[in-house]
């Protein structure tokens, strides 16, 4: 669903935990669309006036959930000696 904001993912990336996530996140123009635009923000609008919806959760907030939640999955499976 849209959010009818503008969230850079680089600026979404956790780099709180020192992995320094620059060593670890590639660009690759082989995965460049043809027509690539610089900004995409979508209008929310519509869902706000037909469905009274309006977004609890931004990328930078969803990044992060989603990182806790594969670090506890992570941390939470034995380590092989």
């Amino acid at each position: 669903m849209l959010q009818g904001r503008t969230d850079p993912v680089r600026q979404s990336c956790r780099g709180d935990v020192g992995l320094g996530w620059e060593r670890y996140v590639r660009f690759d123009k082989y995965c460049l669309r043809p027509s690539e635009v610089n900004s995409l923000t979508g209008d929310a609008s519509k869902a706000a006036v037909e469905l009274g919806w309006k977004p609890k959760t931004f990328l930078p907030e969803l990044a992060s959930l989603m990182f806790d939640e594969d670090l506890g999955t992570v941390l939470a499976q034995p380590v092989e000696q």
